[in-house]
């Protein structure tokens, strides 16, 4: 769809929630947002007819680095113990104590 200020083709259907969003869709109106100048404008359903409306999927390109855990995530995992022991169990940082 066609923005009427700056004449690009990247004009797709915005959302419009509560009674606004009610209104324009008892009245057959479209709310419509350009992605190039972000100018909102509202057009009639049928001129919506054959154009297309949804913004497309954004393209992210590939991570060329491998993520994985943490330095430190790492280090805790081969960590080894002695035998016999278990890991310990992390505490609270602070308790509420029953006074009386």
């Amino acid at each position: 769809m066609k923005c009427p200020r700056c004449w690009t083709e990247k004009a797709y259907l915005r959302r419009v929630l509560g009674w606004k969003g009610m209104l324009l869709g008892c009245l057959l109106l479209r709310p419509m947002k350009c992605q190039h100048c972000y100018h909102q404008f509202v057009v009639p359903w049928f001129l919506t007819l054959g154009k297309q409306v949804t913004a497309p999927m954004p393209r992210i390109a590939p991570s060329k680095r491998a993520v994985g855990l943490s330095y430190a995530a790492q280090q805790c995992a081969t960590r080894k113990l002695p035998s016999g022991q278990t890991p310990v169990k992390p505490r609270r940082a602070w308790t509420r104590s029953k006074a009386a």
